[in-house]
């Protein structure tokens, strides 16, 4: 399922969005608000997100959106 605007994209998450994760949620500021992320957070913690995250929209669990610009 994808949900746009013309401008910004609701989608699935996909393994090539594992680096992005992995970079924003090794910001300190994060942590600081999500207590739950890891500390430090690496690869893997970013690739078993994303696996995570495809299997909770298989299963109807949750559903975890990317945000993206159209086009990106």
């Amino acid at each position: 399922m994808e949900l746009s605007d013309g401008v910004v994209l609701l989608r699935h998450l996909e393994p090539a969005d594992a680096p992005a994760i992995r970079a924003a949620c090794a910001d300190a500021e994060i942590a600081r608000f999500i207590p739950d992320v890891p500390q430090p957070y690496e690869e893997g913690d970013a690739d078993a997100y994303v696996a995570r995250s495809t299997q909770e929209w298989e299963t109807g669990q949750q559903r975890p959106f990317a945000i993206a610009k159209v086009g990106d």
